[in-house]
């Protein structure tokens, strides 16, 4: 006899042992008789979420990331249009996240399809400051473009390019 425990890892939304929910963020033990073959079935939710960052942060304040289980991911110059700047992407939050499916060029690692919204900042080209009194209006209506991303660790597997982790959150 003896006392296995389980770690329940605080990213994982949900959590079952042998089908019995647990909480996230502690552990389980089971304490019995163990015998040969003998099994415990432990599932963890990998769903794909949005983690915000404490607002102290300056660098990422007003962003999000995405992860899937314990695994960041990001978007790279590869997943979006030609005629998109990865800085005009901010992520529509609401729209929420999906399965993207597994990406051929990288052994097929899973991806996030993530609705974003696009910027237009043709008011600013070739201008780096300007009197706040003077700010072009807003885009009433950004452009929607549906993106992928990939694990962090994939970045600049299929070309070379900009990559962004925290996105600005399109609130």
């Amino acid at each position: 006899e003896w006392t296995l425990s389980l770690r329940i890892p605080a990213w994982t939304p949900a959590a079952t042992v042998d089908g019995t929910p647990v909480p996230p963020g502690g552990s389980v033990k089971l304490a019995r008789s163990w015998r040969a073959g003998d099994r415990v079935t432990l599932v963890l939710d990998v769903s794909p979420r949005l983690t915000a960052p404490n607002p102290r942060i300056d660098a990422v304040r007003g962003c999000l990331a995405i992860e899937r289980g314990p695994l960041v991911y990001c978007i790279e110059r590869a997943d979006v249009p030609d005629e998109v700047d990865l800085a005009d992407i901010r992520l529509a939050a609401s729209g929420g996240l999906a399965d993207g499916g597994p990406i051929d060029q990288l052994d097929g690692m899973p991806a996030v399809a993530v609705p974003a919204l696009v910027d237009s900042l043709a008011g600013w080209k070739a201008i780096e400051y300007r009197d706040a009194r003077d700010l072009p209006a807003a885009a009433p209506h950004p452009a929607t473009t549906p993106l992928l991303a990939i694990p962090y660790f994939a970045w600049a597997n299929r070309r070379t390019g900009p990559m962004r982790v925290w996105i600005p959150d399109a609130g």
